[in-house]
């Protein structure tokens, strides 16, 4: 993924922290609240970025501290609010649970966003480039449109989201980038280690169905129903005779997301949610076999089965990648305690902080205690009376 490019941490893996369980509740709960709302915009909204960056603001105490930098109420208010916008909702949509759990991963967010600041601070380190910025500059126009789109200028005007804060969020990114090259490059993830891991863990590693690693090409999206069957089946006639399959969905495949990469949708099993003609006939392709013309909802699908799997102990080269990632990430995770120490990161007085782990904790709102039910007349009923 270039460096330029949006996008969207709280499904990326790569970028966790100790706040992502907490990302992980809120925003499944905003996604639900938002999820029948502007869908088609969602779709587009969902890939921008949402790191966060620290900006200061004044007329509040301050929640942490980190050098100069002070993560005020304020913020986390706008920060959460945009959550919110992203994921097809508003902040005023979301019940005070959902809140709470956002706003302090909204603060454990900007504070670690500071401790990395304040690291390359102090190391005299320049992370952005000229042609960084001007990437930068380019994208948060795209993203401050995308967000109007999504909310209107009203709603982004009322919690003061505006081009210069969108700017902040994608430099984060690039702040984020360098301090998670910075610690791999120092401890890198061996592959001795990662094959230390699997020999471990092996029973994580078990394919339980059969799956098939597919490419395929879609046509139709049109109210041409036969000239897009007479289409696909000259695509499918090519690619049997030879031609590159990648080739031709990259020209012809009506999926823009995978035609991008040459009409891999990845691997699949009876599991997954692909809609059922396509799931049936690519687990009964062989490997390398390319499919008849399958008719779907969407058009018609011309499918290659590029890998298929039986069920069975996975190989350690087959989950090698998966197993480099996760230690790394857990690398990267393990360097944020002594980031925040080292850059004196201080909490308010006001945060309950988890013994544990030394950092805050949502406040929860109090749950309204049951009704009282009066017991009395159930009581009398039919117990009668001696006359």
């Amino acid at each position: 993924m270039a460096k330029a490019e949006i996008r969207n941490v709280f499904s990326e893996t790569g970028n966790a922290r100790a706040s992502d369980g907490y990302f992980q509740t809120a925003l499944a709960e905003v996604k639900e609240k938002g999820k029948m709302r502007r869908r088609s915009i969602m779709a587009t909204i969902l890939c921008i970025v949402m790191v966060f960056s620290f900006a200061a603001c004044s007329g509040s105490d301050a929640l942490a501290t980190v050098g100069s930098s002070k993560i005020t109420d304020k913020e986390i208010e706008t920060y959460s609010a945009m959550v919110a916008i992203m994921s097809g909702a508003t902040y005023e949509e979301l019940d005070e649970t959902t809140k709470a759990y956002l706003s302090n991963s909204v603060l454990l967010w900007l504070a670690d966003k500071a401790c990395i600041e304040e690291h390359f601070k102090n190391e005299g380190k320049d992370v952005i480039t000229e042609e960084d910025q001007k990437e930068i500059d380019t994208n948060s126009g795209d993203m401050l449109e995308s967000l109007k789109s999504m909310a209107g200028e009203n709603e982004l005007s009322r919690y003061g989201i505006t081009e210069k804060l969108l700017k902040s969020y994608i430099e984060a990114q690039y702040y984020d980038d360098a301090f998670r090259e910075e610690i791999l490059e120092a401890d890198p993830v061996t592959d001795e280690e990662a094959e230390k891991y699997y020999e471990e863990n092996k029973d994580s590693y078990v394919r339980t169905s059969k799956s098939v690693t597919t490419s395929h090409v879609l046509i139709g999206d049109s109210e041409h129903k036969a000239e897009d069957l007479e289409l696909a089946e000259q695509i499918k006639a090519r690619a049997l005779a030879g031609e590159d399959f990648a080739a031709l969905a990259t020209e012809y495949s009506k999926d823009a997301g995978s035609a991008a990469n040459g009409g891999d949708i990845g691997e699949n099993d009876e599991t997954s949610s692909l809609v059922d003609p396509y799931k049936n006939a690519m687990l009964a392709l062989a490997e390398g076999q390319i499919s008849d013309v399958v008719e779907s909802e969407f058009g018609y699908h011309i499918i290659k089965a590029t890998k298929v799997n039986e069920p069975g102990q996975k190989a350690f080269d087959e989950v090698k990648d998966e197993i480099v990632a996760q230690l790394e990430q857990q690398r990267v995770l393990d360097a944020y305690p002594g980031l925040r120490e080292e850059t004196s990161l201080k909490w308010s007085d006001k945060l309950k902080l988890n013994e544990e782990t030394g950092l805050p904790e949502p406040v929860l709102p109090e749950e309204e205690p049951a009704p009282e039910t009066d017991d009395s007349a159930s009581a009398d009923d039919g117990s009668g009376s001696e006359e």
